[in-house]
């Protein structure tokens, strides 16, 4: 019989568990239940991706009875190692870390689960990483599970045992379920975990291959159709009548110009009241004009005496000089004369 699993929404997977064929291990089953669903609550209940995953793997580690569990996560092609059971920080470039990751790439290319040594189930497939593994390291039992998530491989899981415990078929089947669980949420902790620019270009490129890869029709569609409307918005041209009410005024001005400088001295007529013809408008201030009148005068008087007084002595030039000083203050006198009427 087979126990099918379903994982959250949030990380969909469907797991088959092989029992015996002859009667159902209700205990077994109850175990292997409790260890998958205590390595996803271990997974969930961790808020932040690398703080899930160690824990995710060292629950792991004492659950399935191995010596350590690693977490690989496919990045550009190939897998690089993201967490170890029972240890909090570890350096990638250790040589550790670098066969560990080749034998997870070896389970990445195969897209199968590769055990070591193989189980007649895996006889046909390459081990040499994982060989390479055992010998330099001690870990005489290997299993590599890739993890799946939205159809396609996200990462390895990688467990180690002795040579006392080696992986049979049941137990990789064990490892297959923990992997299909537990791959889908420490995804998903891993692209929540990231920056916001990251989770952006991630978002682009998601929808640029939606909209130039098969299917999408409908998204293909209204990209279509948005680019063709803003290509007809750009190149279209037509005419565009706006209908409202409308009043047109004819407007004069018309312009009081004074003929000299001064002060206003009274304005009854603002702008806008209507006035008659001949009306005064404004006046202007006559102190300085009256003043420059009495200067006038008061020249003249004093240039007649000159005159009068060059003809009493019959000087002819003299004469000459006050009549022409004379005319030239009558024509100042008359100017300030005509100023004030005005």
């Amino acid at each position: 019989m087979r126990d099918v699993l379903s994982a959250t929404p949030q990380g969909e997977a469907t797991v088959e568990l092989p029992v015996s064929t002859t009667a159902p291990a209700p205990a077994h089953s109850e175990t292997v239940l409790r260890t998958i669903l205590g390595s996803v609550a271990t997974a969930v209940h961790s808020e932040r991706y690398a703080e899930a995953a160690t824990a995710c793997v060292t629950a792991l580690a004492g659950q399935c009875a191995c010596d350590r569990v690693s977490l690989g996560m496919v990045k550009y092609g190939s897998v690089s190692v993201q967490a170890l059971s029972h240890s909090a920080r570890f350096d990638r470039k250790t040589d550790l870390l670098q066969t560990i990751g080749s034998a997870m790439e070896e389970a990445l290319d195969q897209r199968a689960p590769v055990v070591f040594p193989p189980t007649p189930g895996h006889s046909m497939q390459i081990t040499q990483a994982h060989q390479e593994l055992a010998n330099r390291y001690g870990s005489r039992a290997i299993c590599s599970i890739p993890l799946q998530a939205h159809g396609k491989t996200i990462g390895v899981l990688t467990f180690e045992r002795g040579t006392e415990r080696p992986f049979d078929e049941q137990t990789v089947a064990v490892c297959e379920a923990l992997g299909g669980l537990t791959g889908p949420v420490l995804e998903l902790k891993r692209r929540e975990d990231r920056w916001l620019i990251a989770k952006t270009w991630d978002a682009g490129r998601e929808q640029l291959a939606a909209l130039f890869g098969p299917g999408h029709l409908v998204l293909k569609m209204a990209a279509l159709s948005v680019v063709t409307v803003l290509i007809a918005l750009a190149t279209i041209t037509g005419d565009f009548r706006v209908t409202a009410k409308a009043v047109l005024e004819g407007e004069v001005q018309r312009a009081a110009v004074a003929p000299f400088q001064g002060f206003l001295q009274t304005a009854p007529v603002r702008a806008g009241d209507v006035v008659q013809d001949g009306q005064v408008l404004a006046t202007l201030q006559d102190h300085d004009l009256r003043l420059e009148r009495l200067k006038h005068l008061s020249h003249r008087e004093e240039l007649t005496n000159q005159y009068r007084k060059a003809l009493a002595d019959r000087e002819p030039p003299k004469v000459e000089i006050a009549a022409a000083q004379l005319r030239q203050v009558d024509a100042e006198l008359e100017l300030a004369t005509d100023k004030l009427a005005r």
